[in-house]
């Protein structure tokens, strides 16, 4: 059996982890804005078939959980992924929800 790797995270984090997994749409955005390694809120909304306001939500969940950061230019707001703990903990965690293998 293979060694898995180790993650430290704190209360809030696995609320937030919480939140993001509970959500499909939540889910296929970060999904997205990982692919892309940007995303607005309208490619969001196109993508996840969300309406506007409810992908802002949502990117600002990943925003306020530290796996993407928000870059405002005039009234568009884009959000970046970062490339962390977080962001990895969030895509093993999703691939082992949907039966896929990971190897270390």
């Amino acid at each position: 059996m293979a060694m898995e790797k180790t993650f430290q995270v704190s209360p809030s984090q696995v609320l937030g982890i919480h939140k993001v997994l509970s959500s499909k749409v939540c889910v296929r955005i970060f999904e997205k804005l990982k692919q892309n390694g940007s995303l607005g809120v309208s490619a969001a909304s196109t993508h996840a078939r969300c309406s506007m306001p409810r992908a802002s939500a949502l990117l600002k969940l990943l925003a306020e959980l530290g796996v993407a950061t928000e870059e405002r230019y005039a009234s568009q707001r884009t959000y970046v992924i970062k490339n962390c703990e977080l962001t990895e903990l969030l895509s093993e965690t999703i691939s082992l929800m949907r039966g896929e293998s990971r190897n270390g």
